[in-house]
Formats: structure tokens, C-alpha cells, sequence
């Protein structure tokens, strides 16, 4: 990364007892680092063939905004929060068990926010409806979800990296869950009453470990309420 250039990564295979060399050529640009940008546009937000929380299917328009390619990690975190504390080896491993209010505080400090839900489903959808951050079809390679195996557990972020979303955001599906700002409620056209809509819960959206495919969509809608700690929530955020 430098100041004034978007941030270069490239993935190489080094096999055994070889070298390989990389050649990165940074473009122009003010992303900040470690961040990517999305476009302003419209793309289609919900699905209507599933829980009523994600009808109808609709046209949204959104500004351009920054987000995080990656999930907050447990070094990140503690560079701002010093109390912060962790397991051996896992600074890389996505930070686990924060509120909602945790997770603003630690975005304020970082001198950004939490992403709007519609932001988020954006991020991770971009702008051709599809269902996973990869495309359509479910393959449980790309993202660390519950399939029935045994030993559920984070692993480090960006591991699933051909899981990424359109924009180049990874672990939008599976790892740990990702804070949003938004209340959970109804989308504008929903007319059906459920008991949780307003100001009551926060919206986590990405699914975890412990879920499997249906959570893993990128329209699926979780709640929770915000002072509420569980060990699969992460800080997810972008600037303002």
C-alpha cells in the first residue's frame, strides 16, 4: 500500500524449495487502505421466494461508499482497543464476541461506521441479484460454514478468497456474522407484521461457522439485540 494508490494484492503458489517473484502495479486512487470502493448505482435488494424479512424484491439506488475488504481481525481490534484480549497465534482470526455498541464505538474510533444493511447487501451482491457472493450456484468450498463437520470454528480472515463478493469483499458469507447499523424492519412494499420489526434489534447479515447454506445467502436477514454478546458476531464496517 501507498499513500495517494489503491492497495495491491496478488495471490502466488509457491511450491516447495521454489522461489516466485511478484510484480504489483499499484493504480491511482484515494481508497483507503485495506478498504474498497462501491460504486453508486442501483442494484436489486431481496429475494420474494424466501422468508418474508427479504420481500419484496426491489430496485434500490445507493451512493458510493467505502467498505473493508476484509473482516475486523483480533489485531486490528486491539490496536485501537487495548483491552482487547485473544488466544495465542490469532491475530489474523476475525474479533469475536462485540455488541452492537461495541462495534460502533470501535468504527467512531477508527474514524468510520457501520454499514447500512442495504449498504452491506450491496457490497456483497453487487449489481446482478445474485445469491451468493460468488455467484448462484452453493458451494460450500468457497465460505467456513456448517456443513456437519466436526471442530466449528473462525478461521483466519480472507482464507476463501474465490468466495469473494463482485467489489473483491471476502467472508461475506460464513465465518462469523457482521454488524450492520440498521434496524431490523421492513423493507419499503412490505405489508406483512412481524413482532421483532423496529427499533428493537440490530441487523447481522454474512451468517458463521455454525450456520449453514440458508444463512449464507446474501439477502438473509439475522437480529439481535445490540448489548447482547455472542461469539460468532464481528465488528464489519466502512468509512464515512
Amino acid at each position: 500500500y501507498k499513500s495517494d494508490y489503491i492497495q495491491g494484492e496478488e495471490v502466488v503458489d509457491v511450491k516447495p524449495a521454489s522461489t516466485s517473484a511478484v510484480n504489483l502495479i499499484l493504480k491511482e486512487g484515494a481508497v483507503p487502505q485495506g478498504m474498497v470502493l462501491i460504486p453508486a448505482g442501483e442494484f436489486t435488494l431481496g429475494t420474494d421466494d424466501k422468508s418474508p424479512d427479504e420481500r419484496p424484491k426491489q430496485k434500490v439506488q445507493v451512493e458510493a461508499f467505502y467498505i473493508d475488504k476484509y473482516e475486523v481481525t483480533n489485531a486490528e481490534y486491539k490496536a485501537i482497543i487495548s483491552s482487547h484480549t485473544y488466544a495465542e497465534k490469532q491475530d489474523e482470526y476475525p474479533v469475536t464476541g462485540v455488541t452492537w455498541e461495541q462495534a460502533t464505538e470501535f468504527a467512531r474510533l477508527a474514524k468510520k461506521r457501520l454499514p447500512t444493511e442495504i449498504e452491506w447487501e450491496k457490497a456483497a451482491r453487487g449489481e446482478d441479484a445474485r445469491e451468493y457472493p460468488w455467484g448462484n450456484t452453493w458451494d460450500p468450498e468457497l465460505a467456513n460454514v456448517n456443513t456437519g463437520q466436526l471442530n466449528l470454528r473462525a478461521l483466519p480472515v480472507g482464507k476463501f478468497r474465490a468466495g469473494a463478493s463482485p467489489y473483491g469483499c471476502l467472508d461475506m458469507s460464513g465465518n462469523v456474522y457482521e454488524w450492520t447499523a440498521s434496524w431490523y424492519d421492513t423493507y419499503k412494499g412490505n405489508t406483512q407484521i412481524e413482532k421483532n420489526y423496529g427499533q428493537l434489534f440490530r441487523v447481522l447479515r454474512g451468517g458463521s461457522f455454525r450456520t449453514g447454506q440458508f444463512a449464507a445467502r446474501i439477502v438473509e436477514n439475522t437480529c439481535q439485540p445490540d448489548f447482547i454478546i455472542d461469539k460468532d458476531r464481528n465488528v464489519y464496517y466502512n468509512n464515512l
